[in-house]
């Protein structure tokens, strides 16, 4: 049994490590729906650590965790991206008076990337 857990945590580590060093991605092109099936086309940017989704003029997008609904975002007082409450599909970004390519703060990314890493450190010293 010990064999198998060792294969497996081996496993995981590796698509792990493998995800962590992957390239960046710019613009690419994804469908996301609404709760209602309205289909919402959009575009993913980001790296292993963190990705954003927007339009094509850079308005970014989150879903609310209540809703499911995805919504227009805006960056919190805690560094995170929040929902504006806008459906993506119903409402202009540029007449809510957004910022287009918004997103979580720098301060708030290298968290994120420093444990990220130490998970990954982590895994490695139980191997």
């Amino acid at each position: 049994m010990n064999h198998i857990k060792m294969i497996i945590s081996f496993l995981i580590i590796i698509s792990i490590s493998y995800g962590v060093y992957a390239a960046n991605i710019v613009n690419r092109p994804t469908e996301v729906r609404q709760p209602d099936g309205t289909v919402i086309n959009a575009f993913v940017s980001g790296n292993a650590y963190h990705r954003r989704f927007h339009d094509k003029d850079g308005y970014t997008m989150t879903r609310e965790h209540d809703t499911d609904l995805i919504c227009w975002a805006r960056q919190g007082e805690d560094g995170l991206l929040e929902s504006t409450g806008f459906a993506v599909h119903l409402y202009d970004p540029k007449t809510l008076g957004l910022e287009p390519n918004v997103d979580i703060s720098q301060v708030r990314y290298r968290e994120l990337r420093n444990w990220i890493d130490s998970v990954i450190q982590e895994g490695k010293q139980e191997f």
